[in-house]
């Protein structure tokens, strides 16, 4: 399918879902949008009720300092030595 004729077409499954070629009715559609409502309630209970925290729709990721951003190598005096073995 044409790159430029797949949002045409997500839009005109969305409003008539019978003519969507195969991905069912408006049951089925119903059925979706309920499925993902019922995910985002039990996300709001996990986060309210069990964690104790306010919804975060969207969660910033931790600053990290820049002298520790990137790993260090070890080491050559304080690594491990490796083994070597003599089996063949």
């Amino acid at each position: 399918m044409q790159a430029w004729l797949q949002p045409m077409q997500a839009r005109i499954s969305s409003v008539r879902p019978s003519l969507a070629l195969g991905y069912g009715g408006a049951t089925e559609s119903f059925l979706a949008v309920g499925i993902l409502l019922i995910s985002v309630a039990l996300y709001a209970y996990r986060r309210v009720v069990q964690d104790g925290q306010r919804i975060a729709w969207r969660i910033e990721p931790p600053l990290v300092p820049e002298d520790e951003a990137a790993p260090q190598p070890p080491n050559s005096a304080t690594a491990r030595p490796t083994i070597r073995s003599n089996r063949s």
